[in-house]
């Protein structure tokens, strides 16, 4: 991502190096292989943080598959929102 950034700053000529850099198929698996471990780790931390936070409601404890989907939808609204941003 940096070296993107210094690219787009550097002139069309470095970006477009950056571009084709980006094409080549071995970087392709290396950023697919980084997404999928990133979504595994982000699914594991998410099991693992209803465990260590007792979040307690009028003496109820909340349940651990609440807590999950709601980490979920705060990244996925994130996501969303981050997205409609960068494409604005």
């Amino acid at each position: 991502m940096l070296y993107g950034l210094f690219s787009l700053t550097a002139g069309p000529e470095s970006w477009f190096n950056y571009v084709t850099f980006m094409h080549n198929p071995i970087v392709l698996l290396i950023n697919i292989f980084t997404l999928i471990a990133t979504l595994f780790h982000t699914k594991t931390w998410f099991e693992l943080a209803p465990k260590a936070v007792n979040i307690m409601i009028k003496n109820k404890k909340i349940a651990q598959e609440i807590i999950i989907k709601l980490l979920w939808g705060i990244t996925f609204l994130a996501t969303i929102i981050i997205l409609a941003i960068a494409l604005i």
